[in-house]
């Protein structure tokens, strides 16, 4: 079977090269912008430090069934479909650089290219999970899935999701600009 692009470069990219680029490119990247910027890379929120290890997971989930050559739903491998989740996933990071305008770039970065990518990245790896997973595999991405929403709910509830107020008020820590 023929796969559009971001499907074909998921298929066709080792999992050993992905894995590591996505987290560089989410985790890694808004440390060394905060770091550059506020003077400290920091991460605090459960949900980022090990929720996103549980998306990353789901992710790479999918991206084996990919490699193994596991069908993937028609509508999925089409065009259209593929454009209409990456405006979704932009429409995420347009709709939260709007509710938090802020000027930090770890944060600008968070909202506007990892939360969009995780969008785009998920939604394609739940719906080729649920398409050619096994019902094992479909209850662990369902466990680590429930998992990060759980971590979201404790980060709130601890207020770690505001994570540059947490620091302040519960560590002391008082960053640059």
């Amino acid at each position: 079977m023929r796969l559009v692009l971001p499907l074909h470069i998921l298929a066709f990219t080792p999992w050993w090269i992905l894995a590591p680029l996505v987290y560089f490119l989410t985790i890694g990247a808004i440390w060394a912008l905060r770091d550059y910027q506020e003077g400290l890379g920091y991460n605090v929120a459960r949900s980022s430090q090990f929720g996103d290890a549980m998306l990353f997971t789901i992710i790479l989930m999918a991206v084996s069934m990919l490699q193994e050559g596991r069908p993937v739903p028609a509508a999925l491998n089409l065009w259209v479909t593929q454009l209409s989740l990456l405006v979704i996933a932009v429409a995420v990071g347009y709709i939260w650089i709007k509710l938090d305008p802020t000027h930090r770039w770890g944060d600008r970065y968070h909202h506007m290219f990892v939360a969009p990518l995780l969008v785009y990245l998920g939604v394609n790896a739940a719906i080729i999970i649920l398409y050619a997973g096994a019902g094992w595999e479909m209850l662990v991405a369902t466990v680590l899935f429930l998992v990060w929403v759980g971590l979201v709910g404790w980060d709130f509830g601890s207020k770690r999701i505001d994570q540059r107020t947490y620091m302040k008020n519960e560590l002391g820590v008082v960053l640059k600009h």
